[in-house]
Protein backbone atom coordinates (compact mmCIF):
# COMPACT_ATOMS: atom_id res chain seq x y z
CA UNK A 1 0.00 0.00 0.00
CA UNK A 2 1.13 3.73 -0.81
CA UNK A 3 0.67 6.25 1.08
CA UNK A 4 2.20 10.31 0.94
CA UNK A 5 4.80 10.91 3.39
CA UNK A 6 4.27 13.63 6.22
CA UNK A 7 6.28 16.01 3.53
CA UNK A 8 3.63 15.08 1.10
CA UNK A 9 4.33 12.73 -2.56
CA UNK A 10 7.28 15.42 -3.56
CA UNK A 11 10.19 15.96 -2.00
CA UNK A 12 11.50 19.29 -2.40
CA UNK A 13 14.98 18.86 -1.20
CA UNK A 14 15.43 16.22 -4.40
CA UNK A 15 14.83 18.96 -6.79
CA UNK A 16 16.74 21.56 -5.20
CA UNK A 17 19.63 19.28 -5.29
CA UNK A 18 18.69 19.41 -8.93
CA UNK A 19 18.80 23.44 -9.44
CA UNK A 20 18.78 26.32 -7.12
CA UNK A 21 17.03 28.57 -9.55
CA UNK A 22 13.29 29.01 -8.60
CA UNK A 23 12.71 29.17 -12.46
CA UNK A 24 14.72 26.62 -13.60
CA UNK A 25 13.10 23.99 -10.99
CA UNK A 26 9.56 25.56 -12.26
CA UNK A 27 10.57 24.24 -16.15
CA UNK A 28 12.17 20.87 -14.69
CA UNK A 29 8.70 21.03 -13.05
CA UNK A 30 6.78 21.22 -16.11
CA UNK A 31 8.68 19.51 -18.19
CA UNK A 32 8.56 16.24 -15.84
CA UNK A 33 4.39 16.91 -15.44
CA UNK A 34 4.11 16.76 -19.75
CA UNK A 35 6.33 13.47 -20.22
CA UNK A 36 4.48 11.83 -17.22
CA UNK A 37 1.28 12.72 -18.38
CA UNK A 38 1.97 11.50 -22.19
CA UNK A 39 3.93 8.55 -20.30
CA UNK A 40 1.04 7.57 -18.04
CA UNK A 41 -1.43 7.70 -21.03
CA UNK A 42 1.20 5.76 -22.67
CA UNK A 43 1.90 3.30 -20.16
CA UNK A 44 -2.38 2.87 -19.24
CA UNK A 45 -3.20 1.94 -22.97
CA UNK A 46 -0.25 -0.72 -22.90
CA UNK A 47 -1.95 -2.46 -19.80
CA UNK A 48 -5.26 -2.77 -22.04
CA UNK A 49 -3.00 -4.41 -24.87
CA UNK A 50 -1.32 -6.80 -22.66
CA UNK A 51 2.01 -5.48 -23.89
CA UNK A 52 4.24 -6.51 -21.41
CA UNK A 53 7.76 -5.41 -22.70
CA UNK A 54 6.19 -2.04 -23.03
CA UNK A 55 4.36 -1.80 -19.76
CA UNK A 56 7.88 -2.43 -18.00
CA UNK A 57 10.13 -0.18 -20.10
CA UNK A 58 7.27 2.96 -19.76
CA UNK A 59 6.94 2.34 -15.96
CA UNK A 60 10.65 1.99 -15.62
CA UNK A 61 10.87 5.22 -17.06
CA UNK A 62 8.37 6.83 -15.13
CA UNK A 63 9.90 5.45 -12.13
CA UNK A 64 13.09 6.93 -12.85
CA UNK A 65 12.07 10.41 -14.01
CA UNK A 66 10.09 10.34 -10.76
CA UNK A 67 12.66 9.46 -8.17
CA UNK A 68 15.13 12.19 -10.10
CA UNK A 69 12.86 15.32 -9.15
CA UNK A 70 11.49 13.98 -5.86
CA UNK A 71 8.33 12.58 -6.95
CA UNK A 72 8.41 9.77 -4.45
CA UNK A 73 5.15 9.05 -3.96
CA UNK A 74 4.52 8.10 -7.86
CA UNK A 75 7.79 6.79 -8.09
CA UNK A 76 6.85 3.64 -5.89
CA UNK A 77 3.36 3.45 -8.04
CA UNK A 78 5.28 3.14 -11.15
CA UNK A 79 8.34 0.77 -9.56
CA UNK A 80 5.27 -1.91 -8.35
CA UNK A 81 3.61 -1.90 -12.22
CA UNK A 82 7.40 -2.42 -13.25
CA UNK A 83 8.08 -5.15 -10.79
CA UNK A 84 4.01 -6.73 -11.61
CA UNK A 85 4.34 -6.30 -15.50
CA UNK A 86 7.89 -7.95 -15.37
CA UNK A 87 6.28 -10.87 -13.49
CA UNK A 88 3.65 -11.18 -16.11
CA UNK A 89 0.99 -9.15 -14.19
CA UNK A 90 -0.68 -6.41 -16.00
CA UNK A 91 -2.15 -4.03 -12.73
CA UNK A 92 -1.61 -1.18 -11.28
CA UNK A 93 -2.68 1.87 -13.25
CA UNK A 94 -4.83 2.87 -10.35
CA UNK A 95 -1.88 3.42 -8.07
CA UNK A 96 -0.56 5.28 -10.34
CA UNK A 97 -3.53 7.18 -11.05
CA UNK A 98 -4.27 7.63 -7.67
CA UNK A 99 -0.28 8.94 -7.42
CA UNK A 100 -0.52 10.85 -9.97
CA UNK A 101 -3.94 12.92 -9.29
CA UNK A 102 -2.06 13.80 -5.61
CA UNK A 103 0.85 15.33 -7.35
CA UNK A 104 -1.07 17.49 -9.40
CA UNK A 105 -3.60 18.08 -5.92
CA UNK A 106 0.20 18.90 -4.33
CA UNK A 107 1.31 21.03 -6.90
CA UNK A 108 -1.87 23.08 -7.07
CA UNK A 109 -1.65 24.28 -3.66
CA UNK A 110 1.86 24.54 -3.32
CA UNK A 111 1.83 27.02 -5.88
CA UNK A 112 -1.22 28.60 -4.76
CA UNK A 113 0.26 29.10 -1.18
CA UNK A 114 3.41 30.11 -3.15
CA UNK A 115 6.08 27.64 -1.59
CA UNK A 116 7.75 26.86 -4.17
CA UNK A 117 10.09 29.71 -4.06
CA UNK A 118 12.12 27.89 -1.20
Amino acid sequence: ELACTEAGPFDFEVLNQLSEDAAEKAEILQDFMVQTRSDFANLKTMLEMQDIPASVRIAHRMNGASRMVGANELSAACMTVENSAQQGKLEGAGAVTAALERLVAYFADVSSTNKVKK
